[in-house]
């Protein structure tokens, strides 16, 4: 079971579901649309990232997540995103 990839409280069915989108390659796709979208437009809010990746936004805030815990982006400051309208953090690439 995948822990890494859903809560541990969560109910046996988001373990599930991580673990096939882990196993189907669907996990590692998003990562790297989610990664080139953060390379291309740095400074995006996660709902600017998910309109550039093709994700609904809660797809592509869970795989910013993933990328800040694993050391590959960070969050520096807050600003309006234009696609959500309200303040969102900024997520840049590390360096």
């Amino acid at each position: 079971m995948n822990i890494a990839n859903s809560h541990s409280n969560s109910p046996f069915s988001s373990h599930h579901a991580a673990d096939n989108m882990e196993a189907s390659g669907k996990l590692r796709r998003h990562k790297r649309l989610v990664m080139m979208a953060i390379k291309a437009f740095p400074g995006s809010t996660g709902g600017e990232i998910a309109d550039i990746a093709g994700l609904e936004h809660v797809e592509a805030q869970r795989r910013i997540s993933d990328l800040k815990r694993d050391g590959f982006v960070v969050y520096v400051g807050k600003r309006k995103c234009t696609v959500k309208g309200s303040m969102m953090s900024a997520v840049w690439e590390v360096e």
